[in-house]
């Protein structure tokens, strides 16, 4: 940056390098190596653009934390078990062709939606195949993948108090066994 303020045009800008410690929600998070510049003639601070990028990474992780939200190692993890690349999973889930990109980098905070499905499909991978028909991505081939109506219900031990996949499938004669 230069000597210059964008603020007042003195020639009086000081850089620095500080420890800053940023609050959300009650909870604290020191950043160090903080660069901004102070202008000793009108005494506003501009902070580093490169300060601003790696920060808000810093900053977007600790509020995902904060607020019980999937880590992009977490995030990485589940697209890659389900063998999809960011692009494919995004058209799939949706939030646009470049928002896997953009979680796994720590740019944005996916939604508490977008989270829940994650975690969902994290956990039982083979609702990618339901939710992928209404896509134009085909099906991944990785083997822990799989179309519910393979397995029996009971294998799942699921329990329900309303209409269940297995309820319309009997109703179009699919069979289980």
């Amino acid at each position: 940056m230069e000597n210059t303020c964008p603020i007042c045009g003195a020639e009086a800008l000081e850089k620095r390098s500080t420890t800053e410690t940023l609050e959300y929600k009650g909870r604290k998070i020191t950043i160090p190596n903080y660069i901004s510049y102070k202008c000793n003639e009108c005494e506003e601070s501009i902070v580093d653009e490169k300060t601003i990028k790696s920060s808000s990474k810093i900053l977007n992780e600790f509020k995902k934390e904060v607020d019980g939200l999937l880590p992009i190692g977490e995030i990485k993890r589940i697209r890659n078990s389900l063998g999809f690349t960011q692009e494919q999973i995004s058209t799939i889930l949706g939030g646009g062709k470049k928002a896997f990109a953009k979680y796994e980098s720590g740019r944005i905070i996916q939604s508490k939606a977008m989270d829940n499905l994650l975690r969902i499909i994290g956990e039982y991978p083979f609702v990618i195949n339901i939710i992928s028909k209404q896509s134009r991505v085909k099906k991944t081939k990785i083997t822990n993948v799989i179309d519910l109506r393979e397995y029996k219900a009971k294998k799942y031990k699921m329990k329900s108090t309303g209409y269940t996949v297995a309820t319309r499938d009997r109703e179009k004669g699919v069979s289980w066994n």
